[in-house]
């Protein structure tokens, strides 16, 4: 019995060692295609959006300003733009959404303030 668990051990490591092996392979090749980018070359490489289109609040072309240099944004299709006007979208959209939080509370406790009266 103990030469089968010998046996079953040695296997067992052999497999081990294998896939070791095959997660270095695998971690050198993705090292190969992984190209590091400066933050200007970020900023500048190209990323798709599509922005809410509606027929009333949300039908014009967005306007986006980045050091000098800016865009318009047609709503409704999807386009690709540069990463640093993307993420000034986003940067927006996460200030709008703060924004109506903070209304949200303002008038949560303002309608609690009225019903103390």
């Amino acid at each position: 019995m103990s030469e089968n668990v010998a046996q079953n051990t040695e296997e067992i490591v052999e497999e081990a060692v294998e896939v070791v092996e095959e997660k270095k392979e695998t971690k050198k090749a993705v090292k190969k295609d992984v190209v590091m980018l400066t933050p200007e070359e970020a900023a500048e490489q190209k990323v798709k959006v599509e922005l809410f289109k509606d027929n009333e609040n949300y039908k014009d072309d967005v306007f986006v300003a980045v050091n000098f240099e800016a865009v318009q944004i047609q709503r409704g299709k999807p386009v690709e733009i540069k990463r640093c006007y993307a993420e000034v979208l986003e940067n927006s959209k996460r200030a709008d959404n703060a924004a109506a939080d903070r209304v949200a509370k303002l008038e949560a406790e303002s309608l609690e303030k009225l019903k103390n009266l």
